[in-house]
């Protein structure tokens, strides 16, 4: 497992009978650093193939719980660009503390990060 581990790692089976998993990353502070090594860390661990040749299953999607919409606006660009230039195939859904209290984890709250054009 990625270290230090992510807040949680859900499984979860739709009504098709099909399992998504995801790594759950929740972050009380914005220290920009702090959030790209973390990024960085799910990249290697991705490019790597740990999680893959560990479990084989496909690696979990990532999703980033982020303090506020400044630290989540960092973040989506972060990953977008890094996506780019690594040419990783990695899904990474974002969110803040504000939409989750919101909508609750749901899909409403969660923001796909799509590659940098």
């Amino acid at each position: 497992m990625i270290r230090p581990e992510p807040s949680c790692y859900l499984s979860i089976e739709d009504t098709n009978k099909v399992i998504k998993r995801h790594f759950l990353d929740i972050f009380d502070y914005f220290v920009p650093d702090d959030l790209y090594k973390r990024i960085d860390k799910y990249m290697y661990y991705f490019e790597k193939r740990f999680w893959q040749e560990n479990t084989d299953k496909q690696f979990p999607e990532i999703i980033p719980v982020c303090p506020n919409k400044a630290a989540k606006t960092f973040l989506e660009k972060t990953i977008a660009r890094r996506l780019k230039e690594k040419e990783l195939l990695i899904g990474f859904y974002l969110s803040s503390w504000e939409e989750i209290r919101q909508y609750g984890m749901c899909r409403q709250a969660l923001h796909k990060v799509e590659m940098e054009n």
